[in-house]
């Protein structure tokens, strides 16, 4: 797994979620799921996520959510990942 396609995994689960500005989740339990043996491709993909701005960290980084001001940005990064009946949701 790339760390692209770790970032659509994990972007998408979030957007599933609804997990928007103030609703967010433990890193822990988004990521469930992943193999343990790419922990190292998650944290990197976390990194990059948070560098694009497109999630912020919650509760000294033990929790996070999709930063809604980006959420257009977010859509477009996912459209080329996922089925668009999953963006139609928001």
């Amino acid at each position: 797994m790339e760390v692209e396609d770790c970032m659509a995994s994990i972007l998408t689960k979030m957007w599933r979620r609804n997990l928007f500005g103030g609703t967010y989740q433990p890193v822990e339990q988004i990521t469930s799921g992943i193999p343990d043996e790419r922990s190292s491709t998650v944290n990197e993909a976390f990194d990059e996520l948070h560098q694009q701005g497109y999630i912020q960290y919650h509760k000294n980084r033990t929790c996070a959510s999709i930063n809604p001001s980006y959420k257009e940005e977010v859509r477009e990064f996912l459209s080329g990942h996922v089925a668009d009946y999953i963006l139609e949701l928001r």
